[in-house]
């Protein structure tokens, strides 16, 4: 299973791509790049907060209160990517909204995927020196 963010290099593929679509699913939240090509599932938490400070919040998947307003970022280029700690992985957007994806090590709890299968050489779910057994 892999644990943590490491190398940010493997992050940049979504860097001036736009968020077009999120969906919510029971244990997932599904975050499509540009125009549904590329994908990243979140299966435990994530922030979005922005500069102003209007928006700030925590979706935690198997939290029961839950808010979600990610209308700010839709529709809005990824304009950096970097690693906050081993934990957290910051998307900032043109609008300087951030979203930080939260790693949870005690399950795979994030991943990219193309949604082209001819694409498979772009999934990423962590490097394998991250990979541990539970």
């Amino acid at each position: 299973m892999v644990t943590g963010f490491t190398d940010i290099q493997k992050f940049d593929m979504i860097v001036g791509l736009e968020l077009y679509q999120v969906t919510l699913d029971k244990y997932h939240v599904i975050f499509y790049f540009e125009n549904g090509h590329i994908l990243l599932n979140v299966a435990s938490a994530f922030s979005h907060h922005s500069r102003d400070q209007s928006v700030s919040y925590t979706y935690d998947i198997y939290q029961d209160q839950k808010q979600f307003r990610v209308y700010r970022i839709l529709r809005t280029k990824v304009k950096g990517v970097s690693i906050y700690s081993r934990n957290r992985l910051v998307l900032l957007f043109e609008n300087d909204d951030e979203l930080v994806i939260h790693d949870n090590p005690e399950s795979c709890s994030w991943w990219f995927m193309p949604v082209n299968a001819a694409d498979e050489d772009n999934w990423y779910i962590g490097d394998e020196e991250d990979l541990v057994d539970l």
